[in-house]
């Protein structure tokens, strides 16, 4: 994610998506480690984007998590994606 920071804005988000979607698909898994896996790594994408990639993030997940226990896990996910972003702007480094 750190080269793709380097690159244009508009294929950062063409090329971003395709991640955020293969991390929503593990997000879908039964297994709870890989949710956790996938939920920590979509944590640490946010708060190297930045706060201004929130809605795109929320956006891909609210399209791929859409009834049953997907509900729970977007509520979840989008909570943990908050606070991570949250944490690093009260903490800069």
């Amino acid at each position: 994610l750190k080269i793709m920071l380097i690159y244009p804005d508009n294929w950062l988000k063409s090329n971003l998506s395709l991640l955020v979607i293969n991390l929503t698909s593990k997000l879908r898994s039964r297994k709870i480690e890989e949710r956790t896996a996938a939920r920590d790594v979509l944590c640490q994408i946010a708060k190297l984007l930045g706060p201004n990639y929130f809605q795109f993030i929320f956006s891909i997940l609210e399209g791929n998590l859409q009834s049953g226990y997907q509900l729970h896990i977007l509520l979840f996910t989008t909570n943990s994606v908050m606070n991570a972003i949250t944490e690093d702007a009260t903490n800069p480094k």
